[in-house]
This record gives C-alpha cells, structure tokens and sequence, in this order.
C-alpha cells in the first residue's frame, strides 16, 4: 500500500542496538516503496476521489507516484511529513516537483493540481516508529479543489482499540509492481485492526507477548539477532506517546506497505468518511511485503499543527516579514488559529527577528 519513495526505517529504536540505524544495509534490499496495500481490493468510487495520489517529478522527467494524501481543506492536503522531505543526500524537495494527482489512477488522474508549498511539523523531531517524532506534513495547493468534499479529521480515542479500520493508498496488491499489473497505481483500500492504545511496545500490541513475537519470527524480516538482543528489540521499539498507533497484523487484516505513506485510515462516523490517522512506517514481512503499519493519530501535537496549517497556510512557527510588516498566526490563548498583520512602519520601525524569543517582532531599523 503506502507508496513512497522513502524506506521504513526505526531510527531511533535502533540506535542502540545491533541492527543500527535501519533495518537494512543494502540499498537493493531496502525496498523504496515498491509495494502496495497487501490484501485490499479497488477503491473505484469518486467518492473516495478526496484522497489522491501524491506525484513526483522524477529524472525521466515525468511525475510518478511518490505518496497518499487527503484533501481536509479546499486548497489542503493532509499526508505525512516524509512525503514533503527528500531523502537523505538529495536536495530538497520544491514545489514544482510536487502534485496533487486526484481520481483512482494516478498515472492517469482525473485531474493535477499544482503545489504552492509544503510545511511538516517539528516539534517534536525525535522518537517514535520512524525516528521523525510525528510524521505529519501539509501541502497547500495552488489553486482550490471545489468539487470535491474535503474530508474531516479526529484524534485518536482509545475507546475505539479493537475496530476495524479503512486504509487507503495507491499501488498494487501484491509484490509484482508492474505497469503490466491491472492494479499497478491504483487506488486500493483494505480493513485493517487498530491494536491497541496510542503508547507503549509496538511488538508487545502486534503478538501479545514476548513469546508470542518469537513465535512470529518466520513472518518477518530482518529479525534474526540472538534471544537477548531481540528482547531489547521488543522493549525499545515504542510508539510516539498520544501520536503513533499500530493497526494490520491481525487475522484478516489487509496492511499498509511501503507506497501507502501519508495515506489515512478512514471510518464512517455519523454518516461522514472521517481520516484518524496518516500511515508512517511498518515492519517488512517474508510471505507478504509487510506485516503490520504505524498510523499517525492525531495526538495533541500533530492536530495543532494541522489546524494551524490549515488557518494561517504557510506562516512558518515564528513568523515572516513581509516588508515592515510582521505576519505571524494567532494561536488559540489568543482566541484561535489565525494570520496577524502588523504593520511596524506606524512605530517608525521595521519588522525583524527577537534574538530572545526567536519570532517575528517589531525592531529599530538598523
């Protein structure tokens, strides 16, 4: 499923073990999101059409599928912060490498929208499955999308733990990602288990137990250190508290995989498709590509930066000049998520940066 140019990797979890930084060495081995959903079927329906293919432009000089994003604003793309950051050793990522790809296939959409830019949120920049604490990004568009309803958004409520899940994404259904596959680049769903609380050991909620986890050792990929480096393993490797969630894995269950990134996992609630969460990362599987992904929920954290993204739109966190005039986003102590405009001519100075507080702020010319 999830689609992304990027490989999953648990940076951070591992850094004191012995597998290192990735889970992989070899760039060969490591899978760029090649894969799609494992076990879900098409997603034809426009009404569905909010979620769309997020494109790339690549050397050959055409865009191609990079990521999963959905539109929760006219001009707003929800998706996930690894999808709107270039890979390690490759410049950055600008806008017009970017598009917003919408109908079931995206290598022929329905329609392209450009990008305007892009913002991830960096807060909280460490931990969590991926080593990106959240990963959670934007990407505002260029132009509005008017005929198509943006879907809403919710946090995580744990009271929901043992439901059943849609996840959507773009790709194939199995390992054969070819353009000869008649689900090559397609949008395709499948239901997936969410396991368990937002915090704690991701194994622990995957299997149950220690035991139950060396029991599935065949299933994955990548574990094959001896009894007490993958006890380490299973104690270290833990959701981002209140923001990370694992869902798949279970009997049943589809799972996202490596072309599924920032795609959402939807349910309907009170007759609204409703997104609970972006894919992140997932654990690579031996008789299917995947076993198992870690969803974005929503915490506390990634929904403020959402909804500041979606009322003050590429505002950066400590603001901008625009000339004399200082443009910064109200937060909700100031009664909510919206851009100030203050003009610093009319004190007789110029708009600047505070060496104190690091922000925008009214400053003698130099």
């Amino acid at each position: 499923m999830l689609r992304s140019s990027l490989p999953y990797c648990l940076a951070s979890a591992l850094a004191a073990a012995s597998l290192g930084g990735c889970l992989a060495a070899d760039p060969a081995d490591l899978g760029h999101g090649e894969d799609a959903i494992i076990g879900g079927v098409p997603a034809f329906s426009a009404s569905l059409d909010a979620i769309g293919s997020i494109n790339k432009l690549r050397d050959s000089g055409k865009f191609t599928q990079r990521c999963t994003g959905t539109l929760i604003a006219p001009t707003v793309v929800l998706t996930a912060q690894h999808c709107v950051e270039a890979e390690e050793g490759d410049p950055p990522l600008t806008p017009d490498q970017l598009e917003f790809a919408i109908g079931f296939d995206s290598v022929a959409p329905k329609r392209r929208i450009k990008v305007r830019g892009f913002a991830a949120e960096h807060s909280l920049d460490e931990g969590g499955f991926v080593g990106l604490g959240t990963d959670v990004g934007v990407i505002h568009l260029a132009e509005p999308v008017t005929d198509i309803k943006p879907l809403p958004f919710a946090s995580f409520d744990p009271a929901r733990v043992g439901e059943r899940f849609s996840m959507v994404g773009y790709g194939v259904q199995d390992t054969d990602d070819s353009p000869s596959d008649p689900f090559f680049s397609k949008r395709l769903t499948g239901s997936a288990t969410l396991r368990g609380p937002a915090s704690g050991k991701v194994l622990e909620q995957m299997f149950g137990s220690f035991e139950g986890f060396l029991r599935h050792l065949g299933d994955l990929r990548d574990f094959d250190e001896d009894e007490a480096t993958l006890r380490q393993l299973f104690d270290e490797i833990t959701l981002l508290d209140n923001e990370e969630a694992v869902l798949g894995g279970a009997p049943g269950d589809a799972n996202g995989c490596f072309g599924d990134s920032g795609g959402p996992i939807i349910k309907n609630v009170g007759g609204k498709l409703t997104t609970f969460g972006v894919a992140s990362g997932v654990f690579r599987g031996t008789a299917q590509p995947c076993f198992g992904a870690v969803y974005d929920v929503f915490g506390p954290t990634s929904r403020a930066f959402i909804e500041r993204e979606v009322a003050c739109p590429l505002i950066p966190a400590a603001g901008t000049c625009d000339g004399d005039v200082a443009v910064r986003c109200a937060d909700p102590n100031e009664g909510a998520f919206r851009p100030l405009r203050n003009d610093c001519a009319t004190l007789g100075q110029t708009c600047g940066f505070d060496p104190a507080t690091h922000a925008v702020a009214c400053v003698d010319p130099s």
